[in-house]
């Protein structure tokens, strides 16, 4: 589950541990689980039942790395040297 701007989403991830500096959720299922529209030509985006409060994308901010907790024996994240074994 994660919660994005006041409201929770139940959503499956799944996580490619291959695809390198990656930070982009894929996928209409999420954006149809959150009721989220995006308008790309005006680089923002709104809850389907509240078209007129906009949130701007913001800049890609430095987050944590969740999977690197789930998974931190696999071979991807020992190659990169983020895991200590």
């Amino acid at each position: 589950m994660i919660q994005i701007e006041g409201r929770s989403v139940l959503i499956r991830f799944i996580i490619l541990l291959k695809a390198k500096g990656n930070r982009t959720l894929l996928g209409t299922d999420f954006l149809s689980s959150a009721g989220l529209v995006l308008d790309v030509k005006n680089a923002c985006w709104y809850f389907w039942d509240n078209p007129t409060h906009k949130y701007s994308f913001g800049k890609e901010l430095d987050t944590p790395r969740p999977w690197l907790r789930i998974c931190p024996a696999t071979p991807a994240n020992k190659e990169r040297g983020k895991v200590k074994v």
